[in-house]
């Protein structure tokens, strides 16, 4: 394969990504505005109220325990390449697979807004509960591990129910297209995959080399 070949084929390759991009992500956003910025609005509640509310009850150190161990082994540097993205691809799967799960009907859609609500609300008691366990370190480790790779995931997750509400509401039922559902499922778990090349970027090319979590 001569060189103008393989130039063709990144080209051509270059430009359906970006016609993909473009329609599931930009023009989604355009379209489904009203409802992306009631997610936001959800998520922002819920993390108030964890805030002030979700250090208690079931909220502790031991809810947390994986995940401030996961932390601590990052500050550590024990955390390898194989274990942060694996982790990150089994917890993006969960996720969407509960959204998949939920979008079984137009009545389990309020579901979708309850979720990002409460996400929010975990994430609140997550940053008393670390600044408590690991004082500054956890602190930092929130805002520079968790919150972006969280807001990436539930970013996506929301494009993925703003894209299908609409279909939903008039079908009531997924299954007269199902496979369009598995595929829109598969789409937007792919995308949203890049927050595990965001959160490998802050391990090791930010927070290893310069001690920033300390």
């Amino acid at each position: 394969m001569d060189k103008r070949a393989r130039f063709l084929i990144y080209y051509d390759m270059r430009i359906y990504l970006y016609r993909i991009f473009d329609e599931y992500v930009v023009f989604n956003c355009r379209r489904n505005k009203r409802c992306l910025l009631l997610f936001a609005a959800l998520f922002i509640l819920g993390l108030i109220l964890g805030l002030f509310l979700g250090s208690g009850g079931i909220y502790t150190e031991e809810f947390f325990s994986n995940s401030i161990s996961f932390t601590i082994e990052i500050i550590a540097g024990r955390v390898s390449f194989g274990g942060v993205f694996f982790r990150g691809l089994l917890i993006n799967l969960q996720y969407f697979a509960l959204f998949f799960i939920f979008s079984f009907s137009m009545y389990l859609l309020p579901l979708h807004y309850l979720f990002i609500t409460y996400k929010g609300y975990v994430f609140g008691a997550a940053i008393v509960v670390f600044t408590r366990a690991l004082g500054i370190g956890g602190f930092s480790a929130v805002f520079l591990l968790v919150l972006p790779q969280q807001l990436i995931l539930l970013f996506f997750l929301c494009l993925f129910s703003a894209h299908i509400t609409p279909a939903l509401c008039r079908l009531k039922t997924p299954f007269s297209d199902f496979w369009g559902l598995c595929k829109l499922c598969l789409i937007f778990y792919l995308f949203s995959l890049f927050n595990i090349i965001v959160e490998l970027l802050l391990i090791y090319a930010i927070i290893k080399p310069f001690n920033i979590i300390v």
